[in-house]
């Protein structure tokens, strides 16, 4: 079956976090996404030219959203893209930035690679129990079974 010439579509399967670097936070351990676990993947592109919009669904929240914009070739897909939440009644901020991606299609229309993302949290004065300052976590994550919806 040939692949259609552009990643236009819903992409649908799993990615795996291979590492996990905490700033802030204690450990690993007790962040939302944990090292050797898969978890959901949800990519919606569209693509006109060489250009790729959409938006990738990152954690099992509706909150995780992240716009992304890139380049496509044939058979390569570049993103990047940044969302910013207030959480916790409005004290801090949660934000995912995607620092890396790179992607590729298969001849059976599969999508496979790694990509990588920064997850920020800004602790606000009023946050409890009483945090302060900026606590990251930095993921390295490779796609697992990702096809297009039909």
């Amino acid at each position: 079956m040939a692949s259609p010439l552009t990643f236009t579509g819903h992409w649908v399967g799993s990615y795996i976090v291979r590492q996990c670097v905490p700033v802030g936070w204690p450990s690993c351990d007790i962040a939302p996404e944990h090292v050797s676990q898969a978890y959901p993947f949800d990519l919606v592109i569209a693509q006109s030219g060489s250009i790729a919009s959409g938006t990738l669904h990152i954690v099992d929240s509706p909150v995780m959203d992240v716009p992304v914009t890139g380049s496509a070739s044939s058979d390569a897909l570049t993103v990047s893209g940044t969302v910013t939440n207030p959480v916790f009644n409005r004290v801090s901020t949660d934000s995912i930035r995607i620092t890396q991606w790179a992607t590729t299609r298969d001849s059976r229309d599969h999508l496979q690679g790694t990509f990588s993302f920064h997850w920020e949290v800004l602790w606000g004065p009023a946050s409890f129990p009483q945090r302060s300052g900026i606590w990251t976590l930095d993921y390295d994550a490779e796609l697992v079974n990702v096809v297009r919806q039909p």
